[in-house]
């Protein structure tokens, strides 16, 4: 970090092969994964200013095949005054040709190489009318499409590798997919107390998930918003008692 509160840093790593027992969702198996090599660098600006940034990324290839992913993240962060704060976030993420899983068969676990990409924005927004009341304004909107390639398929073997087999999408399972997500959060907090509040939180979740995996942005919004809406109000109370002030009452 330096005078200014600008902060810097990052990583480099290499890692050997590994089994994963996870990702065959079958007891007592698992897929070995190559060895890989990551890089990583962020930086972050100074939050005692009016307008800060966080970034971050990461890249990661695999030897002996094209996998590789790619993160990355870029956060601004505007103090409009003491009061009120803004923060936007934008994730992307980028996997191609990953070994992932496909589906069971009474003998084999079936596997393909998939390219996924995800975008997530989200925003969130505080605004205090006094240090005992505020309003906080939360929203994400997730939406990952995932694409297995044709020909790419496999079985597992009991050492973790894979054998390529043919596999028809059309007569089987077809592991594309388009998953989109909508979530808002407005709430409201007053501390009537010392140790107590009381939180006012309406919440709106929309979901979508298909086979579509080639739609665009705007096809899967469309789509999604064609999804019924669900509307949750609620209301939380909490009431700190202090036990020594009940007893004393009690006593006299």
């Amino acid at each position: 970090m330096t005078r200014d509160r600008f902060a810097f840093g990052g990583f480099a790593e290499v890692n050997s092969a590994f089994k994963d027992f996870f990702e065959p969702s079958r007891e007592n198996t698992f897929i070995t994964y190559q060895p890989n090599i990551a890089a990583n660098g962020w930086i972050s600006s100074d939050y005692r200013k009016k307008l800060a940034v966080d970034v971050r990324s990461t890249y990661q290839t695999f030897s002996k095949s094209s996998r590789e992913s790619f993160n990355f993240i870029f956060e601004p962060r505007i103090r409009i005054n003491n009061k009120f704060l803004v923060i936007y976030g934008f994730e992307y993420d980028n996997e191609i040709n990953r070994p992932s899983f496909v589906g069971l068969q009474p003998r084999d676990v079936i596997f393909g190489n998939r390219d996924m990409k995800s975008f997530e924005n989200s925003l969130q927004a505080n605004y205090n009318f006094t240090k005992k009341q505020g309003l906080n304004l939360s929203f994400r909107n997730f939406w990952s499409l995932a694409q297995f390639q044709d020909g790419s398929f496999s079985k597992l073997n009991e050492d973790g590798s894979l054998t390529s087999i043919n596999y028809n999408r059309e007569e089987n399972y077809n592991p594309d997919a388009n998953f989109n997500i909508w979530n808002l959060d407005l709430s409201y907090r007053w501390q009537f107390a010392p140790g107590s509040e009381a939180i006012l939180l309406y919440r709106n979740s929309i979901f979508n998930q298909d086979e579509l995996s080639y739609l665009d942005f705007q096809q899967s919004l469309d789509n999604l918003f064609n999804r019924p809406a669900r509307h949750n109000f609620s209301l939380r109370i909490v009431y700190y008692i202090d036990y020594n002030r009940v007893k004393n009452i009690f006593n006299s």
